[in-house]
């Protein structure tokens, strides 16, 4: 069975003859199409990260916070009075004020023995 979506440069099926005649156009669409999504990728490659909201401190901030912080808690549903499972975001750092964060661990240095 044939495709439904025709190879660049073959005619759309049941395609009028003036279209015929002046080219497919689904090529033209295909290579318009091409065009967005490589401005689409550029421009996300570029552009600001997307902005999260911070659910200790009540304001925006960065996905690309680097102590960000997900949490999943049960809270009580009133209406149903079952336990719910929701996510809450932190920035990094309300994170740390909320305990939510370690510092970073470093190794012990290694306690050479004198050689007396």
């Amino acid at each position: 069975m044939a495709s439904a979506f025709p190879a660049m440069g073959d005619e759309v099926l049941a395609a009028t003859p003036a279209c015929i005649r002046q080219g497919c156009q689904f090529s033209q669409a295909s290579r318009v199409l091409d065009q967005a999504h490589h401005a689409l990728t550029q421009e996300t490659r570029y552009s600001m990260s997307q902005a999260l909201w911070c659910d200790q401190g009540g304001h925006a901030f960065s996905e690309r916070d680097p102590g960000r912080q997900r949490i999943a808690v049960s809270v009580l549903n009133e209406e149903t009075e079952q336990e719910e499972r929701v996510t809450k975001d932190f920035c990094g750092e309300c994170a740390k004020s909320a305990g939510l964060t370690t510092g970073r661990r470093t190794r012990p240095q290694a306690i050479q023995a004198s050689a007396e």
